[in-house]
């Protein structure tokens, strides 16, 4: 399994970061996806062994893309690219895991691939009554290429960031659940005591595998937060 992120110019350092914290947790194989030209670059000259996947390379392997582009806004598009993206390396690699940026691996990265096993798509539910769809979208792993491709299909007829029609919606009936541990974010964390037992991440009474840093404001409030903080210097630093 290749573990993969996306992200543009404005993000480069959080983007170098997920992927650090990836290989520290034993993936092997890591891949970003560029947005952009500058980010691509940055990300070439930061982590040369890295996968870089670039606008240019996507659009050609799913030339409906381009039209995408041209009907939808930035933030639209980003996340109509999920599923090409993720299908771009499920054939080159058989299985992969896309994850935000703003994530965080916490815990060995191969656990996502056992937690796929034969789910063929996986995501983690958002775990709130006051959202109306079930899925978040920032850790997606996959290995069965039709569920992609519907996946692809739904994003490309119509994604937006509204209920109904987001890329997070679209993954209803697809999308196998996960536990919470393979993302817990704001919207999934309130209950969970994040805790560091032996110099392991735990949630509950599992590994704690990837934390999504979303709406982080910078505040390290817990010693998580501070391991977050350091891989983002890390980044800057390799991000020139």
């Amino acid at each position: 399994m290749i573990t993969a992120t996306l992200f543009d110019r404005g993000y480069v350092v959080e983007g170098i970061a997920c992927l650090l914290a990836a290989k520290a947790r034993g993936s092997g194989h890591v891949a970003a996806a560029c947005l952009d030209e500058e980010a691509a670059d940055r990300t070439v000259s930061a982590m040369p062994d890295a996968e870089v996947i670039r606008m240019a390379e996507l659009e050609d392997s799913y030339p409906l893309l381009a039209t995408a582009r041209s009907n939808r806004d930035w933030r639209d598009f980003v996340l109509t690219c999920k599923p090409h993206i993720l299908s771009l390396l499920q054939q080159r690699h058989g299985s992969a895991v896309l994850v935000d940026s703003d994530v965080l691996f916490c815990g060995p990265v191969n656990e996502v691939e056992k937690e796929l096993g034969d789910k063929g798509l996986m995501a983690v539910p958002f775990g709130s009554t006051k959202i109306v769809y079930r899925f978040n979208d920032g850790v997606v792993a996959a290995s069965d290429p039709a569920l992609l491709a519907e996946w692809r299909r739904r994003c490309l007829e119509r994604c937006e960031w509204a209920p109904g029609t987001s890329a997070e919606f679209h993954l209803d009936g697809l999308a196998k659940v996960a536990d919470r541990r393979f993302n817990l974010g704001p919207w999934n964390h309130v209950t969970a005591e994040v805790t560091k037992v032996d110099g392991q991440w735990m949630v509950g009474d599992g590994r704690l595998i990837c934390r999504h840093f979303y709406g982080y404001d910078g505040k390290a409030v817990t010693p998580l937060h501070q391991e977050y903080e350091e891989r983002l210097a890390e980044a800057r630093t390799l991000a020139g």
